[in-house]
């Protein structure tokens, strides 16, 4: 072999090894602060983007009140508080903003879905009859056009019996539907799990999934432990998707021997990489699949946190990966990810106590 093929071959080694796992940085460039004094210890958060104005809505633990901040790319245009004396059975566990008039609040502890305008003057309600979800703040809700989706769950069956997870796995639907137009029949129940879960029984301690609009008909479903996300058309699985992180290799379901540790459970729990959140960006029309990388312990109940890493990995209509940006949680949370016709807002880790009554957003560029 001459000089010159073997300088292509490690170039192309090189290449392969080290370049599989290099990491990309979003450019940021903006940022904008919410003026949170007194603190209001939220407890659940919504936004969206509608007509190239952003709506954020946080709820307050101490004293339930939404508070609602309108905001552009360079300020914010107005702030005010709803209290809940307006609105019943508050707190609620999921909030989502279909406009800036119809915000949905769903509680399971009531089985009621309400939509409030922006006066807290209620303009739908129903009680849901059909095998209401668990409460769990795990589990988003969404709306696409006038159809709300959350993940669905068994009150009856215990998932940490393998027997019974099998059962679950095998006869409980995991989207749970409600349509806001049907008022005879607005609750259905549909879907799959995924054969890594299913086939095997395993239990990866996560059971809802994340649902985002696809097409008029179709949507996209991703579940925490899948690399792949799953196409349904009209409530059938009609293609899986490979859309995965490169920064992580593998999933570890939880060892049976293990469920009477509490601190082996504490652990995995906050160790396990998992993808936490599915997206559609209507602006790009790109998907971000939010994944938490690895986390490895320096020591017993302590995280190596120059290591604590989690990734946006970018696709497009066509199912092609595009990128994957990687974020610090030192320095950038994934609790807050807002899609705008400027950029991609992300939610900051407060850098110093003083900081701690902002929720300050960074603005990046992919």
């Amino acid at each position: 072999m001459n000089t010159k093929r073997l300088i292509i071959l490690i170039c192309f080694l090189l290449t392969c090894l080290f370049g599989c796992n290099s990491t990309t940085r979003a450019k940021k460039i903006g940022e904008i602060s919410f003026n949170m004094n007194p603190p209001y210890a939220v407890v659940n958060h919504a936004v969206n983007c509608i007509e190239g104005n952003s709506l954020l809505i946080l709820q307050s633990l101490k004293d339930m009140n939404l508070h609602f901040f309108e905001f552009n790319s360079e300020k914010v245009e107005k702030s005010y508080t709803l209290n809940s004396k307006v609105i019943n059975s508050l707190p609620y566990f999921q909030l989502f903003v279909k406009d800036f008039d119809s915000i949905v609040l769903f509680n399971p502890l009531t089985s009621c879905i309400t939509i409030v305008d922006s006066t807290g003057l209620v303009i739908f309600e129903e009680k849901l009859e059909s095998g209401v979800p668990t409460l769990n703040p795990d589990n988003p809700l969404n709306c696409i056009g006038n159809k709300l989706y959350l993940g669905n769950s068994s009150r009856n069956l215990n998932v940490g019996l393998p027997l019974e997870r099998n059962e679950y796995f095998q006869t409980v639907k995991p989207i749970y539907q409600i349509d806001l137009q049907n008022a005879t029949n607005s609750e259905r129940q549909w879907g799959s799990f995924p054969r890594k879960y299913a086939d095997n029984n395993y239990d990866f301690l996560n059971y809802f999934p994340d649902i985002c609009p696809y097409s008029a008909e179709s949507v996209l479903v991703s579940f925490a432990s899948d690399d792949s996300v799953y196409l349904f058309e009209n409530e059938c699985k009609v293609r899986s998707v490979l859309y995965d992180s490169k920064f992580i290799n593998n999933f570890m379901p939880y060892p049976e021997k293990k469920r009477l540790d509490m601190a082996f459970y504490k652990n995995f729990l906050f160790s396990e990489p998992k993808y936490i959140a599915l997206i559609y960006n209507k602006y790009t029309q790109q998907y971000l699949r939010v994944a938490r990388h690895r986390f490895i312990y320096k020591s017993e109940n302590k995280f190596d946190s120059e290591h604590m890493k989690w990734s946006i990995v970018i696709m497009n209509n066509k199912f092609k990966i595009i990128n994957e940006f990687v974020f610090d949680y030192r320095y950038n949370s994934s609790d807050v990810i807002l899609c705008t016709i400027d950029g991609i807002y992300i939610s900051d880790v407060p850098n110093s106590h003083e900081n701690i009554n902002q929720l300050s957003l960074s603005l990046y560029k992919f």
